[in-house]
C-alpha cells in the first residue's frame, strides 16, 4: 500500500506544474480515481483478512467438520446440543443433530461442545 500512496503523491505533485492547455485534465484525474480505487479494495481486502471471527463464528467453522447441514443449520443444532437435557447423551441421539458418518457415536453433548468451544 505504501508503494500505491507513494505513487499517488507522485502524481498528484506532477499535476501541480502541468500545462491544462496541452493535456486533458479528465485523463489524469481518472488516472487519480483508479489509483485511489486501488487503495481503497487494498485497505479493504487487509481489513477482511485480518479481521477477528466471533467465538460463534469459530463454533459453527468447527461444528461444520462434525455435522451435516440438512434440516437444521450448524447454528441451530448447534443450540439444540446446548439445550440438550442430557449432556452425557451422545450427539447422535439429539433430535434435529445431523453427525458425519466417519465420526458417529463418538461424542457426547459435552464432549462436543468442548471440543469446538
Amino acid at each position: 500500500m505504501k508503494k500505491l500512496l507513494e505513487e499517488l503523491k507522485e502524481t498528484l505533485r506532477t499535476n501541480q506544474s502541468v500545462d491544462w492547455n496541452e493535456n486533458s485534465p479528465a485523463l489524469e484525474f481518472r488516472a487519480l480515481e483508479k489509483k485511489v480505487d486501488e487503495i481503497i479494495a487494498r485497505e479493504k481486502k487487509i481489513i477482511e483478512l485480518t479481521k477477528e471471527k466471533s467465538p460463534e463464528e469459530i463454533e459453527v467453522e468447527k461444528a461444520g467438520e462434525y455435522l451435516l447441514v440438512d434440516d437444521m443449520t450448524l447454528e441451530d443444532q448447534i443450540q439444540t446440543i446446548k439445550n440438550h437435557p442430557d449432556q452425557s447423551d451422545l450427539i447422535d441421539h439429539v433430535d434435529g443433530v445431523d453427525v458425519w458418518e466417519a465420526v458417529e457415536f463418538r461424542f457426547s453433548c459435552k464432549d462436543f461442545l468442548d471440543l469446538i468451544t
